[in-house]
């Protein structure tokens, strides 16, 4: 098997135990929860990922110990991004767009139906906003003390990301 074909084995496999682990603890947990537990999976897959590709990576005789290193860090470069591709473009929306919760809310409707006014209700900007920061809070991003929010964690995977895709942004705008 070639290099380049291994790496995309490890990265399909890792990923595939990252979505499976997903949609097993995912039906288990308030969905206030989420965001906390994809970071977690996340975090187990990535230690599975790497543990497993260098065990993997084994059957690279010939490239010796930095080959070994090479195929481990691009396999999980790989499957980090794939990964925050999948959260940001598949995972993300469907927990945070309001017509998927809209949707979400008829199906779990009595009789899956609800008056314009009864959504209204449920999804009026302040309503919203309460729900989002409540998520956040439970998720231990941010604390509400006297009636003002405030981070709990200086950083987490959401502002790295956002801190390496401002890097990049300030090189390509000069």
């Amino acid at each position: 098997m070639t290099f380049d074909l291994m790496i995309l084995t490890a990265v399909a496999c890792s990923f595939i135990v990252f979505f499976i682990l997903q949609m097993v603890v995912f039906r288990m947990l308030h969905q206030e929860a989420v965001l906390k537990a994809i970071m977690i999976i996340f975090m187990v897959t990535s230690l599975v990922h790497l543990v497993g590709s260098f065990l993997y990576a084994d059957q690279i005789a010939a490239a010796g110990l930095s080959g070994k290193v090479i195929f481990v860090a691009v396999s999980y470069l790989i499957f980090g991004l794939a990964a925050f591709v999948y959260i940001l473009c598949i995972f993300g929306p469907s927990e945070t767009s309001i017509r998927i919760r809209v949707l979400r809310e008829l199906q779990e409707a009595p009789e899956r139906r609800l008056s314009h006014g009864e959504l209204a209700n449920r999804y009026n900007a302040r309503m919203v906003l309460e729900r989002r920061l409540e998520r956040l809070a439970r998720s231990g991003e941010i604390i509400e003390r006297a009636g003002k929010y405030t981070l709990i964690k200086k950083t987490n995977f959401f502002f790295m990301i956002d801190s390496v895709a401002n890097t990049i942004h300030s090189f390509i705008k000069k």
